[in-house]
């Protein structure tokens, strides 16, 4: 038995005092998924829930709160504790009563997008961050000017997980791509990197997967791999090598004949007869000098004396058939397995792609550009009331404000929910995660899905459906919406309207880049 004594007494017996505990009606506490570093998670937030069902919430444990002007109203958001936030707002829909939630409110001068990362990191009671979330936190802490030793004080970790994570960051999306899906571990992942590189890397871990699945397994393990290539040494560079780099570095930049034509030479050598891997070399090269001209390596950039071809723009129209092939293969795909001797093929769900399904049908249905779908939002963004593209539920439209004409002409367009988009709404807001929504089109973090993501997915379904070969893109989307509509009869003025475009001409010149033109010329065969 626990005898217990007198709070007030104890505490002052021990000299200590009242600290800033406060407590707050639940719906009067906001969240914005950007303000926490972990991905939030139902399956947790349903167990939280249960939880408060059964105990009720554990006053021990106040939620982390900041307050922030929104609209020149003092709101409190809550950065530390968003599955017992969250949790406690599913115990109150299902019926439990929860007049206050406590909370602890930081300090105005100690609140930084910065330390609101550590915090998050740091917390000892949230998820272990994945080495690919840790990544990316890290390059957002570099972004935001903290150097690699107060990082590395301020979360207790060493020089070689940074350089680590930072391998993993600046890998290929697609390598993201499997480690998110659990395909491969993150720390294979790093060695494969450090190994082989980003892109032998990747093709060695896609391969090792299949292997992996031929074998019955989901995972890519080392004994999926080949053998290390012959004659690549996977031993650290030494110090005494790293200074050898800077000075064949620093020789190479002030030689004299390192010059325009020096590189000119070399990107023609190589890559003349691939325009696109031509350019991107060509635009690094540019960065890297303009960087050495800005430590004073060098005096100008010589890859501005290089005129760049453009790759032959892509004017095919996406055929209705390969669409619809593009947009199934988007949500499966298929393998070989052999099961008692006998190969069968075995057809699986690809994770991601009932949302990707969503951003390929509101691109098509709305006929906007990719990047106004993907940074869609349930609701109008209180920072930034009249620069985001927001679905007005009550008012039956969504509002959008293309990226591409908001700091040019500023057109905008209002478009109605039809019936069919409202049907792919409410697939949207069926899909994980559920709680904290704030993008329609969101990866399994809640944030907006990226540009990468988006164009690896339709690449990959392309190939599931046999269409590697087709030179249809995200973009062609739109194309192909506009193009049909004009075909159902809708004149250049409602395409105009539609597409937010500033000028007439815009909108011809889209459609015709993209319409094979048919030729209403007849003749016969001259008479003898």
């Amino acid at each position: 038995m626990i005898v217990t004594g007198n709070t007030k007494a104890a505490i002052k017996a021990a000299g200590g005092g009242s600290s800033d505990l406060w407590t707050v009606p639940p719906d009067q506490i906001h969240y914005d998924p950007r303000d926490n570093v972990r991905p939030l998670d139902p399956t947790r937030v349903r167990k939280v829930a249960d939880s408060i069902k059964a105990n009720g919430y554990d006053r021990k444990k106040p939620l982390g709160c900041f307050v922030r002007k929104v609209g020149g109203e003092d709101r409190i958001f809550v950065y530390e504790g968003q599955h017992r936030y969250h949790g406690a707002l599913l115990a109150i829909s299902e019926g439990t009563v929860i007049e206050r939630l406590p909370l602890v409110i930081d300090e105005a001068k100690s609140v930084t997008r910065t330390n609101l990362i550590y915090a998050g990191i740091i917390n000892n009671d949230g998820e272990k961050l994945t080495p690919l979330q840790l990544a990316e936190k890290i390059v957002e802490l570099q972004a935001l000017g903290e150097d690699n030793a107060t990082i590395c004080a301020r979360l207790t970790i060493t020089e070689q997980t940074i350089r680590d994570c930072l391998l993993l960051a600046n890998a290929p999306a697609a390598v993201h791509k499997l480690v998110r899906d659990n395909a491969v571990a993150s720390t294979l992942a790093i060695e494969e990197i450090r190994a082989h590189g980003g892109e032998k890397a990747l093709e060695r871990l896609q391969k090792g997967l299949v292997d992996a699945k031929a074998a019955g397994k989901t995972k890519v393990t080392k004994k999926h791999l080949g053998k290390p290539i012959a004659g690549i040494a996977q031993k650290k560079i030494t110090e005494v090598q790293a200074k050898q780099l800077l000075q064949a570095l620093q020789s190479v930049l002030h030689d004299p004949l390192f010059d325009a034509g020096a590189i000119y030479d070399f990107l023609n050598n190589n890559w003349a007869d691939k325009l696109p891997t031509y350019q991107a070399m060509h635009a690094w090269l540019s960065k890297f000098f303009a960087w050495s001209v800005i430590k004073r390596y060098v005096t100008a950039n010589p890859c501005r004396e290089i005129s760049v071809k453009k790759p032959k723009k892509r004017t095919g129209l996406i055929r209705s058939d390969h669409f619809l092939a593009i947009r199934a293969a988007l949500a499966t795909y298929t393998y070989e397995k052999t099961i008692k001797g006998e190969k069968r093929v075995i057809s699986a769900q690809v994770p991601t792609g009932p949302m990707m399904q969503v951003f390929v049908d509101l691109c098509y249905l709305t006929v906007q550009r990719p990047t106004e779908i993907r940074l869609l939002e349930w609701k109008q963004d209180p920072d930034d009331p009249f620069g985001c593209s927001w679905i007005d539920e009550k008012g039956g439209v969504i509002h959008f404000v293309p990226s591409k004409t908001e700091d040019s002409s500023g057109e905008m367009v209002a478009w109605p929910i039809t019936p069919e988009i409202a049907d792919v709404l409410k697939r949207a807001k069926a899909l994980a995660p559920q709680l904290g929504q704030r993008y329609v089109v969101r990866d399994e973090r809640g944030e907006a899905k990226t540009a990468a993501a988006c164009r690896d997915a339709w690449r990959d379904a392309k190939r599931r459906a046999g269409l590697t070969k087709m030179p249809y893109t995200v973009k062609g989307i739109r194309a192909k919406a506009m193009t049909d509509a004009k075909a159902l009869g809708y004149d250049i003025e409602a395409l105009q309207v539609a597409g937010a475009h500033a000028a007439r001409e815009t909108t011809e010149i889209y459609i015709k880049s993209r319409q094979v033109p048919v030729s209403n010329v007849r003749l016969s065969l001259p008479a003898a």
